[in-house]
């Protein structure tokens, strides 16, 4: 299991759930954690805390997604979203199972399934080919860097600096301009769209 930070929060998840949660931030999901990877330890509190009748329903420690990084639970804006949008992304309200004396499932928690997941081919570029970088750990600073920049055009600019192919130098300006017109006045910027025509412009320089 490699866990990985979800960006703009102390959380994590499991590598492949974090990034299938971040192509839903991407198609509008509002980000609303509360909770996603939990250790033994703080299973087993919870538990204790449900045992008391002190907290929520919690399983025994060893049971739970949450110490696979495989489930998270959300606010209620992100869980509204999902009701209509989560299978196609792998996430699903577990079926099966209810706490004791509750009617349905939590309505906050959901789990991930890669076998599920059908937007797993959907990312243009990994932070790997956008940054260059070759080990686990700079790809997750890559994948913060690419979501936290600003949608101002300098920035845009710098980051687009750091891709590590050879046609780096000839980017196609007018592509990322034109990508960059179709998102204003939106507050951050698409970096799929972005990715894309840098990703198109840049491989088909090279083959030329």
């Amino acid at each position: 299991m490699l866990l990985v930070t979800i960006p703009g929060t102390s959380f994590k998840l499991d590598t492949g759930a974090q990034a299938s949660l971040m192509r839903m931030v991407t198609a509008g999901m509002p980000l609303q954690i509360t909770t996603a990877y939990r250790d033994r330890e703080y299973q087993q509190r919870l538990r204790d805390l449900y045992l008391a009748g002190k907290g929520n329903y919690a399983l025994p420690p060893g049971r739970s997604l949450h110490e696979q990084g495989l489930a998270v639970d959300f606010g209620w804006s992100s869980s509204a979203w999902l009701d209509f949008r989560a299978a196609p992304y792998g996430w699903f309200r577990p079926t099966g199972w209810n706490a004791p004396n509750v009617a349905t499932p939590e309505w906050w928690h959901w789990e991930y399934q890669a076998n599920k997941d059908t937007h797993k081919g959907d990312d243009d570029m990994t932070a790997r080919d956008m940054w260059g970088y070759k080990n686990p750990e700079n790809e997750r600073d890559a994948w913060s860097r690419l979501r936290g920049i600003e949608s101002r055009v300098a920035d845009i600019l710098d980051a687009v600096k750091g891709i590590s192919t050879p046609a780096a130098p000839t980017i196609d300006v007018k592509a990322l301009a034109a990508e960059i017109a179709k998102l204003t006045p939106a507050p951050t910027v698409n970096y799929a769209a972005l990715a894309k025509a840098v990703n198109d412009d840049a491989h088909a320089r090279m083959k030329s």
